[in-house]
């Protein structure tokens, strides 16, 4: 999709997506995009929530620079992640990080 101009309305401001190369190549994998544009993202003021969703608002995104090497650790790099994010929530106690931290665990085993 990147590669092919015929995918973008283009002008001197701005390169946007057209509508349907968005719902036939980015739809699909948006919340995939928006794990990896988290969970690769060095800036964490970068990273905002809605109270439901956490998403980055850098105007460069993670994945535009990822390499095919990022791959073999992407399971690891999103557990690191979340342990570090459950582990950051001051409104939790210790039992609740750790009861999360077990859930998490066992559920990103079934990936590898």
């Amino acid at each position: 999709m990147i590669a092919n101009d015929e995918n973008y309305l283009i002008n001197d401001n701005y390169r946007q997506v057209k509508s349907d190369a968005y719902i036939k190549y980015v739809l699909p994998y948006e919340k995939v995009v928006n794990i990896i544009n988290c969970v690769y993202e060095i800036n964490t003021e970068s990273l905002s929530t809605d109270g439901f969703n956490f998403f980055n608002t850098n105007n460069i995104k993670p994945i535009d620079n990822l390499t095919a090497n990022a791959v073999e650790s992407f399971y690891a790099t999103v557990n690191q992640a979340s342990t570090e994010h459950v582990n950051s929530l001051t409104n939790l106690s210790q039992n609740e990080k750790e009861k999360h931290l077990e859930m998490l665990c066992s559920t990103s085993l079934e990936y590898f």
